[in-house]
C-alpha cells in the first residue's frame, strides 16, 4: 500500500512488502543494508529481497527529505544454489592438526518477537551544491550468519573429536553518508558506512 500525502500533503507512506533501496552507489552500496542479499546466483552481485516494512518520508522545504523505515521480521539472506552452494560453507580443514570426527552446523535465528526481530532506519536526503547528498542511521542484524561459537566435544568417534559450529545474526549499527553529483562533465559519487 502506497498513499501520497497521508494525513498531511508532506508525508508519504509505504507498507507491505518493499525493496528499500538506499545509498548512490551502482553496485557496492555499503549504506544500502536494509534488505537481506539475495545470493543465489551469486554472480548477480547487489541482488537483494524485499522486505515486510513500513516507510515513511517527511518532506521539507527544498529538495530534503527524512525517511523513516521500520521492518517488522528478520529474513537472513538466500544462500548459493547449485555449483557455488558451498562457497559460503565453513571449512573444517581450517583445523588441521584437530583430529575431527563429526562435524555439524547450527544456525540461531532470532527470536521471532519486536525486540529481536526489529530493524529500523533513518535517512535524510537532500541537495547542497548541485549534489544529492544523504546521511543515514541503521539498527538492525546482518543477513549473512557469523561463526559466534564453536564446541568442540572430545571421545565422540574413533576418528576424532564432535566439532559443533553455532553461527548467528548478530546486531549492528550503522552510520553512513553519501553523494552523487558531477564536476564538470564527469559523474562523481562517493558512499561510506561506519558499522
Amino acid at each position: 500500500v502506497e498513499v501520497r500525502g497521508f494525513l498531511t500533503d508532506r508525508l508519504d507512506m509505504k507498507a507491505g512488502r518493499q525493496r528499500i533501496a538506499w545509498g548512490s552507489a551502482d553496485r557496492f552500496n555499503p549504506t544500502d543494508i536494509l534488505n537481506a542479499y539475495d545470493l543465489e546466483d551469486i554472480l548477480d552481485f547487489g541482488r537483494k529481497n524485499a522486505s515486510d516494512a513500513l516507510s515513511l518520508t517527511w518532506y521539507f522545504q527544498g529538495n530534503t527529505s527524512l525517511q523513516g523505515v521500520l521492518i517488522s521480521r528478520f529474513r537472513p539472506a538466500n544462500l548459493p544454489l547449485g555449483v557455488f552452494s558451498g562457497v559460503l560453507a565453513a571449512d573444517e580443514s581450517a583445523l588441521p592438526d584437530v583430529p575431527i570426527g563429526a562435524y555439524s552446523e547450527h544456525v540461531v535465528l532470532p527470536e521471532r518477537n519486536f525486540r529481536e526481530s526489529v530493524s529500523a532506519g533513518l535517512r535524510l536526503k537532500g541537495f547542497v551544491l548541485n549534489t544529492d547528498v544523504s546521511v543515514s542511521y541503521v539498527y538492525g542484524r546482518y543477513s549473512l550468519p557469523f561463526l559466534t561459537q564453536l564446541w568442540f566435544t572430545p571421545g565422540v568417534s574413533e576418528q576424532g573429536m564432535q566439532l559443533d559450529a553455532f553461527l548467528s545474526f548478530p546486531r549492528f549499527h550503522m552510520m553512513g553518508a553519501d553523494l552523487a553529483g558531477q564536476l564538470g562533465r564527469v559523474g562523481i559519487w562517493a558512499e561510506a558506512g561506519v558499522f
